[in-house]
C-alpha cells in the first residue's frame, strides 16, 4: 500500500511534469527568453559594460563581442567581487561563493546570486520528480536517502557566505526530506572525503586489540569491560563505548584506543596512540562542533561572581585542555602540510610516498591546500571562543595551558590574543615562584642572586632567586626566566 508521503510525490510529480511541458514543447524560444533577460539584467554590470550588452540583440551579437574565456580570463572580475565589490558579474553581490578546488590555478570562486540559487535546488528536485512520474515508483521516499556532499559549515569572505556548492546546496534541503537523509549533518561537516565515507579509519582499523590489566588480579569491572569489547568485535562495533574525559585518563589500559570527542572518549578499533596516558587520537570534526557549535556555558562570562567548587572545576577545566588539544590537532596538520610539501619538492612527486586516506601525492596537496585556511582559523576560533565562554576571572586557567595557549595562537599569527594570554602566564608565573621564594626565605634564610624575565623586549619582574631556566620561542619570547630554589621550581612549560 502506498503511504501518504509515496501518494503526495506523485500528485506533485505530475502538476511539475505538467508546468515543464511548458518549455520542453518549444525550447528554442524560451531560451532565447531566458538569454535576453540576462543580457538585459547583466547590461549594468562591469562585465555588462566592458562587452556592450546594451547593443547584443541576438546570440550572434553576444558570440561576436564576448569571447570564449576559462576561469583564467575571467578572473579579474571575480578577484573584484571576492573583495566585496558590487555590480561585477550580476548586480549587487552575490548571496555566496562556491569554492572549487582547481590543478590549474588553485582555488576558484564561482558566485552563487539569489536569482541563481533556486536553479540548483529545482534541477536536483525536478529530476527525481520526473523519475517518479515516468516510473511510478514512490517507494525510496519513505527508505533513507544518501547525500555525501561538501561540508555544510560556511565561512565569510568579504560579508559573503563561502563553501562548496554542495554544502551550500545541503541549506535548501526541504524539511520533509531532512527525516530521511544520510549522511548526518556532522558526518558531511567532514572536510577530508576519505575519512567521510570512512575508508581512512578502515584502513586504520587493527584486527587485535592489547592491553595490560595490571596487577596481580582482574576485578569485575575488568571481565564486564573485555566482554563489552568482545562482544561489539562480534557485530561489527555496532554499539559504541564511551568513557567521560573529565575523569582522568586510566580506563583498563586501553588509552591508545580511545578518540577524544569533547566530554567523552569513544573507544575504536584503532590505535591512535597516548602521551603520559593521555589519548592522541582526537576527532577534530566532532570536537569543533561540539565545542564551538552544540556546548553551552550557561552565561559564565556574564557571571562576575561564578562561584566553582573543586569538583565543579573539573569540566571547564577540562574544556580548556580540550580546546588546546584540537587547536594543536589542527596546526599539526599545517605543519604536517608543510613538511611534506618541502619533502615532496626535495625528492619530488614519484620519490614521496602517498598519504594515508588519499589518491595520490596530487591529490593529497590539492585538497589540503584547500583545508589550510579551515584548519587555522578554527584552531583560533576554539581558543578564543573558550578564552571568551569560560573568562578568567571565573575558572583561572592553569599555568602551563596559558603558556600552551599564548605559543599555539603565536603560531597561528594571532598575535594579539598571543600577547595577552602569554601577558597572563608571566605575571602567574613571577606570582608563583615569588610566593615560593619568599617561603624558602622564611624557612631557611635568604638566598641571593640575580633573576629577571622578559616578554618581547619588555621586563616583567625581577628577583632574588637562585638560577633561572628559559624558554625561546621565534624570538617572540626574548627570555622567560623564573626563579626556583632546590625542590620549588616555578614552571610555564
Amino acid at each position: 500500500m502506498m503511504s501518504l508521503k509515496g501518494f503526495a510525490a506523485k500528485i506533485f510529480a505530475s502538476y511539475i511534469h505538467q508546468k515543464n511541458q511548458k518549455w520542453i514543447q518549444d525550447p528554442v524560444a524560451v531560451q532565447d527568453q531566458v538569454f535576453k533577460e540576462l543580457i538585459q539584467k547583466a547590461s549594468t554590470t562591469q562585465l555588462g559594460k566592458d562587452h556592450n550588452f546594451s547593443a547584443i540583440q541576438s546570440h550572434e551579437d553576444f558570440v561576436n563581442q564576448v569571447p570564449i574565456r576559462d576561469y583564467e580570463g575571467l578572473k579579474c572580475y571575480v578577484d573584484q567581487v571576492v573583495k566585496g565589490e558590487e555590480n561585477i558579474l550580476w548586480p549587487g553581490k552575490p548571496l555566496y561563493f562556491a569554492k572549487t578546488s582547481g590543478t590549474t590555478s588553485g582555488a576558484k570562486y564561482i558566485p552563487l546570486t539569489k536569482e541563481s540559487i533556486p536553479y540548483h535546488i529545482e534541477a536536483a528536485r525536478n529530476a527525481i520528480l520526473s523519475y517518479i512520474h515516468e516510473t511510478g515508483n514512490t517507494d525510496f521516499v519513505d527508505g533513507k536517502m544518501i547525500f555525501l556532499q561538501g561540508s555544510p559549515e560556511l565561512t565569510e569572505k568579504n560579508g559573503i557566505k563561502l563553501g562548496r556548492l554542495s554544502g551550500i546546496v545541503a541549506h535548501f534541503v526541504p524539511k520533509y526530506l531532512q527525516k530521511n537523509r544520510l549522511s548526518s549533518w556532522e558526518t558531511n561537516c567532514i572536510e577530508d572525503w576519505e575519512t567521510k565515507v570512512d575508508a581512512k579509519d578502515t584502513a586504520e582499523v587493527v584486527d587485535r586489540i592489547e592491553y595490560n590489566l595490571g596487577g596481580s588480579y582482574i576485578s569485575k569491572g575488568d571481565l564486564v569491560f573485555m566482554d563489552l569489547i568482545t562482544q561489539n568485535a562480534k557485530t561489527g562495533w555496532k554499539r559504541p563505548i564511551y568513557f567521560t574525559s573529565v575523569s582522568g585518563y586510566d580506563f583498563f589500559d586501553v588509552n591508545d584506543y580511545l578518540q577524544l570527542e569533547g566530554l567523552v572518549y569513544k573507544f575504536v578499533p584503532i590505535k591512535g596512540g597516548s602521551n603520559s596516558r593521555q589519548p592522541q587520537r582526537v576527532a577534530d570534526y566532532k570536537m569543533y562542533s561540539n565545542l564551538v557549535k552544540s556546548y553551552k556555558y550557561y552565561g559564565m562570562k556574564e557571571k562576575k561572581n561564578f562561584f566553582l567548587d573543586d569538583k565543579a572545576a573539573y569540566v571547564p577545566g577540562d574544556l580548556q585542555q580540550m580546546a588546546m588539544l584540537l587547536a594543536k590537532t589542527y596546526l599539526n596538520k599545517i605543519k604536517t602540510y608543510e613538511q611534506y610539501q618541502a619533502q615532496v619538492a626535495k625528492v619530488g612527486v614519484a620519490g614521496a610516498p602517498v598519504p594515508s586516506g588519499f589518491r595520490s601525492v596530487e591529490d593529497y596537496l590539492a585538497r589540503e591546500k584547500d583545508s589550510l585556511g579551515v584548519y587555522r582559523s578554527r584552531a583560533k576560533e576554539v581558543l578564543n571562543h573558550i578564552l571568551t565562554e569560560i573568562p578568567e576571572t571565573v575558572m583561572p586557567m592553569r599555568k602551563e595551558y596559558k603558556v600552551d595557549y599564548g605559543i599555539t595562537l603565536l603560531e597561528l599569527g594571532d598575535e594579539a590574543n598571543a600577547k595577552k594570554v602569554l601577558d597572563r602566564a608571566v605575571k602567574d608565573c613571577v606570582q608563583y615562584g615569588t610566593y615560593f621564594v619568599k617561603w624558602e626565605d622564611q624557612m631557611f634564610g635568604a638566598r641571593t642572586c640575580g633573576c629577571v624575565g622578559v616578554y618581547t623586549g619588555i621586563p616583567v619582574a625581577a628577583d632574588s632567586c637562585r638560577g633561572d631556566s628559559h624558554l625561546v620561542l621565534a624570538g617572540r619570547i626574548t627570555s622567560l626566566a623564573f626563579c626556583h630554589v632546590d625542590s620549588y621550581k616555578a614552571l610555564c612549560s
